[in-house]
């Protein structure tokens, strides 16, 4: 039997590494190590690995949905997601939309890890529903919120855009994980009425008063359409990360989540 083990952050980057891995021995782990084979990846990206290995297909392109030349920054993972949250992706067009935190420095804004900004479930619908209310007549566009984390925009056309997943813009500047492509002011003018609609919204007010950090606008990544399953050597899976739930569902394969 095979088995793959993929461990981001295993071996810390920095000159400080000595001082971090100073911690309780992982006995299990060390052998696994010892009798396999072990590939550094300086350059991981996570969701490119598991989007090769369970698509067996290049990144496909966010307007058409087959396989193509897209940027590891921009894998269509929206549909793939939502299909895992219980939406029926079909033939639309989807983008994730998640309500995200941004950190305010001297120099501009910096977006928050992802997991930052917990919100109850109660406080998204909230957020949600103002932002259904303002946008009730856009045609373009229709916004779906099956959990707290994971947001999501349907069209009946191509978003056209080139988008940045948090994972990669975490930390950054947020203006340069903005959207990109032909139309791009029209969703950054979007992003902008969000802020707006949420900027003095009873669920931030409430979050401010208990110290939290609050809900700052949406990030926009993941466009495209549902791809074609591919045919992955794992038999089954088992991990904390929601991509690798969501492939592992789209293939069919069995999958126990863990905590990460």
């Amino acid at each position: 039997m095979r088995v793959d083990l993929l461990l981001p952050g295993l071996l810390w980057p920095h000159d400080d590494g000595a001082d971090v891995m100073r911690a309780p021995e992982a006995t299990t782990l060390e052998r696994w190590l010892a009798r396999g084979t072990t590939v550094p990846e300086p350059e991981l990206r996570v969701a490119e690995w598991l989007w090769n290995r369970f698509t067996n297909t290049d990144a496909p392109d966010p307007a058409t949905g087959t396989p193509g030349a897209s940027s590891a920054r921009d894998l269509p993972i929206a549909p793939v997601t939502f299909a895992l949250d219980g939406g029926r992706p079909g033939a639309r067009y989807w983008m994730r939309a998640d309500p995200v935190h941004f950190i305010v420095t001297r120099t501009g804004l910096r977006l928050a890890p992802e997991h930052a900004l917990d919100l109850s479930d109660e406080e998204a619908a909230a957020l949600a529903a103002t932002i259904g209310a303002h946008f009730a007549d856009a045609p373009r566009f229709a916004l779906h919120a099956p959990n707290a984390r994971r947001w999501y925009l349907g069209a009946d056309t191509p978003f056209d855009l080139a988008t940045t997943a948090p994972s990669i813009a975490q930390g950054g500047d947020v203006d340069h994980g903005l959207p990109q492509g032909a139309h791009r002011l029209e969703w950054v003018a979007f992003l902008n009425e969000v802020q707006m609609l949420w900027f003095e919204h009873p669920v931030n007010l409430a979050r401010e008063q208990r110290g939290e950090p609050v809900a700052s606008s949406l990030w926009l990544h993941g466009p495209g359409r549902l791809p074609p399953p591919g045919k992955p050597r794992h038999t089954h899976t088992a991990g904390g990360d929601g991509l690798l739930a969501a492939l592992a569902a789209l293939t069919d394969r069995p999958h126990r989540t863990t905590d990460t």
